[in-house]
């Protein structure tokens, strides 16, 4: 069996970060693993890092939400084995009650679930809020004059306690067209 000490600390360290959403240097996260080689970090990020983590500045990354697929250690060391693209990008439809449809293996459920869950979170959710800024925020969700930035933050908190209340996941069993009727062979 190959050591794997290095991923079980790349692991650790990712998973931590998603958590805080803390941003890192590639420095750190190198640091973290004890990788010798430097081409090492390399490869895994342009194989099978990528999607898990992305730029936040210059020199500072952080791990986005794609990793939540990958939240356990059996899931994770199963797609270091492999490059697969773990990103996928959704658009919402609007009514009282909003609503997402989605078209995807029962596999990715869990990863949807774990993300809704985090936002019954509030050290998450003000963590998220975190990695996106108030200058970005406030373009969206004015910020009141002489508001600071933690008063800001726990008025945005309300407003999502406030407006998310829960959700719910049903799987629906049939066929569906979108478009016009194709052949079979098309």
């Amino acid at each position: 069996m190959a050591d794997d000490t290095t991923q079980r600390a790349a692991f650790a360290f990712l998973r931590e970060h998603l958590q805080t959403q803390d941003p890192f240097t590639l420095d750190e996260f190198r640091a973290a693993t004890s990788w010798k080689k430097p081409g090492t970090l390399n490869t895994y990020l342009r194989k099978q890092y990528k999607g898990l983590i992305e730029p936040v500045s210059g020199t500072h990354y952080r791990v986005t939400d794609a990793f939540w697929k990958l939240i356990t250690w059996r899931k994770f060391k199963g797609h270091v084995t492999q490059v697969r693209r773990v990103v996928t990008n959704y658009e919402p439809k609007r009514s009282k009650v909003l609503i997402y449809d989605f078209l995807m293996p029962l596999t990715n459920e869990e990863h949807l679930r774990m993300t809704l869950d985090s936002l019954f979170y509030k050290d998450r959710v003000r963590a998220r809020l975190g990695t996106i800024g108030v200058a970005e925020l406030a373009k969206k969700y004015s910020r009141q004059e002489a508001e600071s930035e933690a008063i800001y933050f726990d008025r945005l908190l309300d407003f999502i306690k406030g407006h998310f209340v829960g959700y719910s996941i049903y799987h629906v069993d049939g066929r569906f067209r979108s478009d016009r009727l194709l052949t079979a062979a098309a």
